[in-house]
């Protein structure tokens, strides 16, 4: 099913509404049915490098996109992400430090993500041309393969 008329079936039945969330105390970013609570997605970065899951300690935003296809995503560990909301895969992430606060999808295939130390943004460029690689390096043995590649210029805010 197109995960934009599943979100819209969610939004007009009026038993459940969908609403993304963050839960701190277990890493973890919800799509959960309120008022019932049930859980519909659950994202928790495990099939991110396990060398990188630090990066999404304290997640503290989560939004939808506004075609409503993806969770956006970022932590307090440094970790930003876009998750497709369909099988909460992990489409793209990185770590840009900084205590990360939000972030958005922007014209011209770009991510922009706000963080709060340094009042810094940082910019990446989407290239489905090429593999993703984030800006540090994976551990070895560890193949991102088929993942957007994004490239990252950083800027004051």
């Amino acid at each position: 099913m197109n995960p934009i008329l599943l979100l819209l079936s969610l939004w007009v039945n009026s038993a459940n509404h969908a609403m993304v969330v963050t839960d701190q105390a277990q890493h973890r970013v919800l799509l959960v049915l309120a008022p019932s609570g049930e859980i519909f997605r659950e994202w928790r970065a495990a099939d991110i490098p396990e060398a990188h899951r630090k990066w999404f300690r304290n997640p503290s935003e989560a939004k939808m996109s506004r075609d409503g296809k993806f969770i956006l995503t970022c932590a307090s560990g440094g970790g930003a992400a876009i998750i497709r909301l369909l099988d909460a895969k992990t489409l793209w992430y990185d770590s840009v430090g900084g205590n990360p606060h939000s972030l958005d999808i922007a014209p011209y295939n770009t991510v922009v993500v706000a963080s709060s130390t340094g009042n810094q943004y940082t910019i990446f460029r989407y290239d489905t041309t090429k593999p993703y690689r984030p800006k540090r390096p994976a551990p070895p043995g560890s193949p991102q393969t088929g993942m957007p590649s994004f490239t990252t210029t950083g800027g004051t805010i």
